[in-house]
């Protein structure tokens, strides 16, 4: 294979999905591929680097991601780039839709899905109102388009039509049968966790090969063995309600109050996202050694790691859990809600403990045991070092989707 489209939706965010992608493609190049084009609705470059070995096209073409005549108006303009690749690689909702769209106007070459989580606006397990938009996120997004503010105005103004045309109900049902029509015509899928496979099969009635996305550094997170551990619990994640922030901060007031310990030791949360102010302001309401840090560079987040006795992690549901993953790998010890795909990766006893339920109380009663344990929990995270190493490998996973896309290439 010589040359590979990549569809995503948007790569404004640097999150697990994005810097695999990156670092997967980055691999690729040094020897499986000749060229890499990433098609994406916006686009930041990854922080740090300052050369991309493969090309992006951004497709500002004012609409929305979640409209369909969007779709049709990106597969319009591009379907002639992505017929001339060998095979296009998706990631995510709506990429799906754009393949399918094009799909309706030009041969295209064999697919691979490689599917981290069926989208959560048509899947999840809670019904979703139309999204709001403040007036400064709207400004910022007329900003953005620049000449295309009018488009973006008309397709805005046509999907809350739609929408009470509709109902709401109506409206997502309409579009979950579109995205399983989608999908059913994609040649092969590959799932992050056997969790994100076990939904994708119920969803979809389609098995997916699980291919876990590990970081290419994974073996360099390690600590060196004169490492010492502060008094430290860390928390790692956006700041948006499915991480659980809030609960986090709940469950140590009361871990203290019932550990009086736990005042030796300090919590820190590293992130960003919509709850950033909700988070600040309790913090300031707790007091005590409590702090937040903002999006840091690669190298202080590892070495956070390293040196909290414990990492926590909250995700609802998590298709995969790449932060319990990094953190085992720098030699912590993971305290996490036993859901999803983090029960593929946290061996309890071992390199951690799990939460049935993830509730505040359960939470709490463990951050209370932490003073207890502290030397148990330094054991399991040098115990965690030598069995992410045994079980994970970016070399495994690299090669998996290589031969799934020549597999995909060659297919009838």
């Amino acid at each position: 294979m010589r040359s590979l489209g990549l569809l995503h939706p948007t790569f404004e965010r640097w999150g697990g999905a994005e810097w695999y992608i990156h670092q997967t493609l980055c691999a690729m190049l040094e020897g499986r591929l000749r060229e890499a084009v990433v098609y994406t609705h916006r686009y930041s470059p990854p922080p740090g680097e300052k050369r991309l070995p493969y090309r992006v096209v951004e497709h500002r073409y004012g609409g929305l991601l979640s409209a369909p005549w969007d779709w049709s108006r990106v597969a319009r303009r591009l379907a002639p780039s992505w017929r001339e690749h060998d095979a296009l690689l998706i990631h995510n909702y709506p990429a799906t839709m754009w393949l399918a769209a094009a799909r309706q106007q030009a041969d295209l070459p064999p697919a691979v899905w490689y599917c981290h989580e069926p989208p959560e606006q048509l899947h999840g397990q809670h019904e979703s109102a139309a999204e709001r938009r403040s007036t400064s996120s709207t400004l910022s997004a007329l900003r953005f388009y620049r000449l295309r503010a009018g488009w973006w105005l008309y397709s805005r103004w046509r999907e809350r039509r739609e929408r009470a045309r509709l109902g709401e109900r109506r409206w997502r049902e309409a579009r979950r049968a579109a995205e399983r029509e989608a999908v059913a015509a994609i040649e092969t899928i590959l799932a992050n966790s056997r969790f994100t496979a076990d939904r994708v099969a119920s969803i979809y009635g389609k098995s997916a090969e699980v291919v876990y996305p590990v970081p290419a550094d994974l073996d360099r997170l390690a600590p060196s063995a004169a490492a010492e551990k502060d008094r430290t619990v860390l928390w790692v994640g956006r700041l948006t309600p499915a991480k659980r922030p809030l609960m986090m901060l709940d469950a140590w007031e009361q871990a203290r109050r019932s550990e009086p310990e736990l005042e030796c030791y300090r919590l820190r949360l590293i992130g960003d996202g919509p709850l950033r102010s909700q988070i600040d302001g309790r913090i300031a309401a707790l007091g005590g050694s409590i702090a937040r840090d903002a999006a840091l560079s690669r190298a202080t987040l590892v070495e956070a790691y390293r040196r909290a006795v414990v990492t926590v992690h909250l995700g609802r549901q998590e298709p995969f859990g790449l932060v319990p993953l990094e953190a085992m790998a720098a030699g912590s010890a993971v305290i996490a809600a036993g859901e999803g795909g983090v029960r593929e990766t946290v061996i309890v006893g071992e390199t951690g403990w799990l939460l049935e339920p993830c509730e505040r109380q359960t939470l709490a009663a463990a951050l209370a045991k932490v003073p207890a344990r502290h030397q148990d929990l330094c054991e399991m995270g040098r115990q965690a070092v030598a069995s992410v190493r045994a079980r994970f490998c970016f070399e495994d996973s690299l090669a998996a989707v290589c031969e799934s896309l020549g597999s995909t290439r060659t297919a009838p």
